[in-house]
This record gives structure tokens, sequence and C-alpha cells, in this order.
């Protein structure tokens, strides 16, 4: 699991309620969990940051933190370092070579790219996963196997949204910019960006 002040720890799954529990009541704004997957130590993660820069990493490399004093390592520090504001946006499975179905990656701007993810099986530990027009960035990626049961949503800052079958994105290499599915205004930004399943209600938010 990986929380807010971006440390990432190993917990076995028979120990989460009672960890849980006890985290719960001294956890500090930092310490809120953020990412969890279920994994094997002889595994692989892929974290990707808002750069769209992926990183793999052997799960056996995440320290242990059965104890919820533990905290942990900085992702950053798994990955090899991370450039001023660059910052994990997912915390994903690492492809296997047999990997199927894809990956969506959605940007600020309003873009989103789907790719095979066979596309991300390579041996680099460092690897580009999408090109970024000048002042975008990544803001959510999510592996979508069953896409025709599916539908993306994003959302703007100011209110406006649009819902699609992500199966009209096509396609396209992992190096690749995608698509702009929301057209913004001056000054509007994409805040939310989600595969949904199936029916049910949406609430928003506003400050």
């Amino acid at each position: 699991m990986m929380n807010a002040g971006g440390y990432v720890k190993r917990i076995p799954a028979k120990t989460l309620p009672r960890t849980g529990a006890a985290a719960e009541t001294a956890a500090k704004e930092s310490d809120a969990v953020r990412f969890t997957l279920r994994t094997a130590t002889d595994k692989r993660l892929m974290f990707v940051t808002n750069f769209g820069r992926c990183y793999r990493v052997d799960v056996s490399d995440v320290p242990d933190g059965t104890k919820a004093r533990e905290r942990g390592k900085l992702a950053s520090a798994l990955c090899g370092g991370f450039d001023k504001d660059e910052n994990v946006v997912a915390m994903l499975p690492m492809p296997g070579e047999k990997a199927e179905g894809s990956i969506l990656m959605m940007t600020r701007l309003g873009m989103a790219k789907r790719s095979l993810l066979s596309e991300y099986v390579v041996r680099s530990r460092k690897f580009p996963g999408i090109s970024l027009k000048k002042g975008d960035e990544v803001i959510d990626v999510q592996i979508d196997p069953h896409a025709k049961e599916q539908s993306l949503l994003m959302i703007t800052r100011r209110g406006m949204s649009i819902n699609i079958d992500p199966e009209l994105i096509g396609a396209t290499g992992r190096t690749t910019a995608g698509v702009h599915v929301i057209s913004l205004e001056a000054g509007d930004e994409t805040i939310f960006a989600r595969l949904l399943h199936g029916e049910g209600e949406i609430v928003l938010f506003t400050d």
C-alpha cells in the first residue's frame, strides 16, 4: 500500500484488519491510504507519475510494514528518484508478457490515451508511458480489461463533464499523446477521470 505522504510498504493480507484498526486511531493526514494492491513478493509494481513516466519496482524491494508505526519507503526512493513536482498518480501491477486488455491514461488538459497492456512490457526500470503536451500532466491511470462494460467519465473544475465509451478511444502506441476527449474553456482543467461500471449515481462536492 501507498499513503498520501508517498510512503510504500508491504503488509500480509491476513494482518490488514488488525493493522488497519491500529492505524486508524493514530493516523495523520499524510498517513491516509492512497493506493492498495494485492500482489506477491515475486511480482512487480508499476508506478505512473503525473509526468507520464512509468517505473518498474520489484515487490520484494518494498519494505515490510506490518506494524502501523512502520511508514515504509518513499516511492521516489524505490523508483530511483523523481524530478521536482513529480508524484505518483497510479500504482499498478506490472504487466506480464501475456498481458491482455488496455491501459487508459487521462490528463489535466482533457486528453486520454488507450494502449495495449503489452506495450508496457519493457525491460527498463524507467520508461515513458505517454507523450504530454507542454503544461499538461497525467491525473489518473486505469486498466480496463473489460472496456465494453465500462464508460469513461471526465469532470472539469468548472463542472463540465463527458461520459463516453472508452472503446471510442482507439488504441495507440505507448509513447503517443492520445486524443482530445473534452474541450476546455480558458482557465478550466480536468480534475476527475475514472472508468465507471454499470449503473449508479455520482455525487459532486464543491468548495
